[in-house]
């Protein structure tokens, strides 16, 4: 595998939550939850155990296979629905959408505005998009994120924001690769 590889690969199949998430997020009395591109539910499950209701989405089988077993094992209420992020469709509004490392696989910038203004939709005042992507100056599709294109799709919405966070965090051994996180609550 190429460098590139390695870093792309050891940002995409992790265990814990994103620590955006971690550090941002506060327990909640109710909500609803979307977690698009959800694999095999860490972020799911974290947005379960501070109260959240959540709808896990992937187009893979096998993780909604996973996230559904482990629901079962845990006695847990995430549910895991076979859909594509294009595909699916959105019965309700939410109280927070998560796109964890799904938007750096549109690597145009009308396929990702085309998702953005869908998911920006069903989310409810009060409610927040939270996004991060494998970053790399090099990286089309990250770089089109970092360089304001969630800032100016929200500004062009009906609605007002907050935004909560942006930043790129490069890994410390390598200034070349990195994350970029982006959290924002809709007024």
């Amino acid at each position: 595998m190429s460098s590139t590889e390695d870093w792309y690969f050891g940002y995409c199949f992790l265990d814990d939550p994103d620590e955006e998430l971690t550090e941002f997020l506060e327990r909640v009395e109710e909500g609803k939850a979307l977690d698009i591109a959800c694999g095999s539910g860490r972020n799911s499950f974290y947005l379960e155990s501070l109260g959240y209701d959540v709808i896990g989405i992937d187009m893979s089988n096998i993780a909604i296979d996973l996230i559904n077993e482990k629901a079962k094992q845990k006695k847990s209420k995430v549910r895991g629905v076979v859909s594509d992020i294009h595909d699916y469709q959105f019965q309700e509004k939410f109280d927070i959408i998560v796109l964890s490392y799904i938007l750096n696989y549109f690597l145009r910038s009308v396929e990702q505005l085309g998702t953005l203004d869908k998911i920006i939709n069903h989310i409810k005042i009060g409610g927040m998009i939270y996004v991060k992507v494998p970053y790399s100056d090099e990286y089309i599709g990250s770089v089109s994120l970092k360089e304001g294109m969630l800032r100016s799709t929200l500004n062009e919405s009906n609605w007002e924001w907050e935004i909560i966070y942006d930043e790129v965090k490069y890994k410390a051994e390598d200034k070349n690769y990195g994350t970029y996180s982006f959290l924002a609550k809709k007024l």
